[in-house]
């Protein structure tokens, strides 16, 4: 009997152990009342960090990542360049593909708008623990270049927010 209990656990235990190597899809963000979203920090000086976070509504939205993204898009003061639009945005696999409109690779803002613009996005997508990379996409095409902020060799880390900032 002693042997039958012992063989029936190991085959338990086998059947149980069996399950844990299938990939597990996270589920999509949670509807939220409010978010982060990096803009410019007028008193920044010299070492300071040259983005501020500002919490903003996302209305429960049953897309929060895109709330926030255009929140940040629709800051008047934010780093984001005059005219973008936001055409898309998926999340698969912990990436999160933003498709914009052309004005985003455009040089105009003058120096370091880009590079704050590039900061803000991976900021702000830094809340969303699901989303660990991003590519940013135009038009449905990769971005390579980003004006002065340099080359984009694939996806960029976010950068997550400390936790005291947290909404």
């Amino acid at each position: 009997m002693r042997k039958d209990v012992c063989g029936a656990v190991l085959v338990l235990l086998a059947v149980a152990l069996s399950g844990c190597h299938h990939d597990v899809t996270p589920a999509p963000p949670a509807p939220r009342d409010k978010g982060l979203i990096y803009v410019p920090n007028p008193k920044a000086t010299g070492n300071q960090d040259p983005l501020m976070p500002r919490v903003v509504p996302l209305h429960r939205s049953p897309t929060p990542v895109r709330a926030a993204v255009a929140a940040l898009l629709e800051d008047p003061h934010g780093p984001m360049p005059p005219g973008t639009a936001l055409r898309g945005v998926t999340l698969q696999g912990g990436m999160a593909t933003l498709d914009f409109s052309q004005p985003i690779i455009d040089e105009n803002g003058g120096e370091g708008k880009q590079g704050d613009a590039l900061g803000a996005l991976a900021r702000t997508l830094g809340q969303f623990p699901e989303i660990k990379q991003f590519q940013v996409m135009v038009r449905g095409k990769p971005v390579h270049s980003f004006g002065e902020a340099g080359e984009i060799d694939g996806p960029m880390d976010v950068v997550r927010p400390p936790a005291a900032g947290a909404p």
